[in-house]
């Protein structure tokens, strides 16, 4: 069995999705303490290290898992860099786009057969990030390649685009293809899956045994505003009296986040820290005058809908939105397994 270092693990999605195509997750850093809880209520198996990566001793981290230096498989990085999403300020200075240096410093220790790296895909015009690839080259890993995707396409009902940047050790041909999808199972790479299927599979919100299938109270206000929208409708649907005093101010049409109603058909727009609440974003119900529910928000990020989450409201609304979909990480885990194998045969060749 593979194995994997999950490094800004969060609750757990990208262990879930990893674990899904076959990886044994040996450990993981993750410094917001709720989401460390939900972690190990649902991967009990794995160590995690509750603590700032700059402050994680990369050495430290590989001798107690007894590895040696270029045994371990995989390791894959969700930096939180909230800066480059297209709801950011795009601010290439900011400290937190460092994270990009200490994915590269842990690579550096491990020497994993492969890496990967998924962020908005913004990131790719951080200089810090043409320093990963080139550093990556410089240690032997001469196949790297980032790939601009859409996670609808990998059967995630929702419309998620994200940048995945590969790193492999390879002989002298590279095994990492030009269109990620194509070394994906068929069975992963479904276009277009509609999110009221997925919906759907939380069940009535009415009388629900289920603690994470609730949502945030509407005020009338909301509920009005709601029925004024068509589905798949967005904020432009509402007469001007209801409007936010911040709609007033908006000028570019292109800004649609603030409140828009999910369609049944099609996917989902991809689940931010605020994917339950109608103001901050295009989530409300295809067919109620509310905003989806936690569990509805967890089940468009593909989690099982046994997955469990600890902390408040708002702390468990943080971690299903920054959340790897599990879904999109099963495939990418399937598609760097095939290409490891496609690398070692090289090798032997």
């Amino acid at each position: 069995m593979l194995t994997a270092l999950d490094l800004f693990a969060g609750a757990g999605g990208t262990t879930q999705g990893l674990k899904d195509a076959g990886y044994r997750v040996l450990a993981a850093v993750e410094k917001r303490s709720d989401a460390v809880r939900s972690f190990t209520a649902n991967h009990p198996e794995v160590g995690v290290l509750e603590q700032a990566i700059r402050h994680v001793e990369s050495r430290a981290l590989r001798t107690p898992l007894e590895l040696s230096v270029g045994s371990l498989d995989l390791i894959t990085a969700c930096l939180p860099v909230q800066s480059f999403s297209t709801l950011g300020r795009k601010d290439a200075s900011t400290s937190r786009n460092d994270l990009i240096a200490e994915t590269e410093r842990f690579a550096r220790e491990f020497l994993p057969a492969a890496i990967t790296f998924e962020n908005v895909p913004g990131v790719a015009r951080d200089p810090r990030f043409e320093c990963l690839r080139t550093r990556r080259e410089q240690t032997g890993y001469h196949d790297f390649r980032a790939y601009d995707v859409v996670a609808s396409d990998f059967g995630v009902p929702q419309r998620r685009r994200r940048l995945i940047a590969s790193a492999l050790q390879v002989g002298p041909h590279g095994a990492l293809p030009d269109d990620l999808g194509t070394i994906v199972p068929d069975s992963l790479a479904v276009t277009q899956p509609d999110a009221g299927e997925a919906i759907d599979l939380a069940g009535p919100i009415e009388g629900t045994s289920d603690s994470l299938h609730r949502a945030r109270r509407p005020t009338p206000l909301v509920v009005e505003r709601s029925r004024a929208m068509l589905p798949g409708g967005n904020r432009f649907d509402l007469p001007p009296h209801l409007w936010l005093a911040r709609h007033k101010r908006i000028k570019r049409k292109g800004a649609w986040a603030p409140y828009g109603r999910i369609r049944r058909r099609g996917s989902a727009p991809t689940m931010t820290t605020k994917c339950t609440t109608p103001s901050c974003g295009r989530v409300v119900h295809p067919t109620e005058y509310r905003g989806i529910s936690l569990r509805e928000a967890a089940l468009l990020q593909t989690l099982p809908q046994s997955y469990r989450f600890v902390g408040s409201y708002g702390s468990i609304e943080r971690q299903i939105g920054n959340a790897v979909p599990v879904r999109f990480e099963k495939a990418l885990g399937f598609a760097v397994k095939r290409c490891m194998g496609s690398a070692r045969e090289g090798r032997a060749a």
